[in-house]
C-alpha cells in the first residue's frame, strides 16, 4: 500500500531533541527522529481526535414505474489497494418505490452479508428510500449510480466524509501497523519536508513522500510543534 503521508506514531510523551554532529533531531518516537532544520510543521495546532461521520449515498425511487422495467443500481467501492464496481438489477413486479426500494435493500444487504467490503450499512427510509453507508471514516470510499430503462424517477444524492482524527482505524488506514497503535486516540501533526534533497521516507510502491503525519498522545501535540 502506498502512502499519501508517512506515518509515524508515537505512544509515550516526546522527548527532548537531541544534537548529534551539530544536527538538531527531534525525537518523535522510539523509532523516529527528524531533523528539525528540515521539516515545517503545517498545522499551528494539533488536531485532536475527532469521530467524523460517514459519506452516504441516498437513493431515492419515485413513481412512473411500470411491470418488467428495469433498475440498476452502480456502487463503486474504493479502498487503498482497488476499486470494486458492482451492479444491482431490479426487474420491476411490485410498482410501488417501497417495493423496488426494499428489493434493493435486499440485494446490496444480501452481497454486504456475503462479504463485499466497505459498506457499513444499508438501511430503508420513508417512501422509496434506501441510504448505503460507507464503512469509512477517513476517505469517500463509496459512490453510486442509479439507471432505470423506463419513465421510473430515481434519483441518488451524495453526502460526503466527515473525516475522522486521531483513532485506531485511522492509524491502520493510514498504513500504522495494528501492533503500533496502544491508545484509544491521538492528536495528529503534519509535516512537510522543506528540502530539494533524497528523503528517507520511501513507501511500499518505491515513491518518495515528503509529507510526514505524526500521531502523538492526546495533548502531547502541541509539545511536538514547540520542539520545531
Amino acid at each position: 500500500m502506498g502512502y499519501k503521508k508517512f506515518p509515524i506514531v508515537s505512544n509515550a510523551n516526546i522527548a527532548n531533541n537531541t544534537t548529534i554532529g551539530g544536527v538538531q533531531y527531534v525525537n518523535i518516537s522510539s523509532k523516529f527522529s527528524l531533523p528539525k532544520d528540515s521539516f515545517v510543521v503545517n498545522t499551528p495546532t494539533e488536531i485532536a481526535p475527532s469521530n467524523g461521520s460517514a459519506s452516504k449515498s441516498v437513493i431515492v425511487f419515485g413513481s412512473g414505474f411500470v411491470i418488467n422495467d428495469q433498475v440498476r443500481v452502480t456502487i463503486t467501492i474504493k479502498d487503498s489497494a482497488q476499486t470494486l464496481v458492482k451492479n444491482f438489477v431490479h426487474t420491476v413486479t411490485d410498482t410501488a418505490s417501497t417495493a423496488i426500494a426494499t428489493a434493493f435493500e435486499n440485494l446490496i444487504s444480501g452481497a454486504v452479508t456475503a462479504g463485499l467490503p466497505g459498506i457499513y450499512s444499508v438501511a430503508q427510509g420513508p417512501g422509496g428510500t434506501i441510504t448505503v453507508m460507507s464503512s469509512s471514516v477517513v476517505s469517500n470510499n463509496i459512490s453510486s449510480t442509479v439507471y432505470t430503462s423506463g419513465a421510473g424517477s430515481v434519483s441518488e444524492t451524495f453526502t460526503a466524509v466527515t473525516q475522522a482524527e486521531g483513532l485506531p482505524s485511522v492509524l491502520k488506514e493510514a498504513g500504522v501497523p495494528a501492533a503500533d497503535i496502544t491508545l484509544s486516540g491521538y492528536d495528529t501533526v503534519l509535516l512537510t519536508y522543506k528540502q530539494d534533497a533524497p528523503i528517507p521516507f520511501i513507501d511500499s510502491e518505491g515513491k518518495v513522500v515528503k509529507d510526514v503525519k505524526a500521531f502523538v498522545p492526546v495533548g502531547q501535540g502541541s509539545v511536538l510543534i514547540g520542539k520545531f
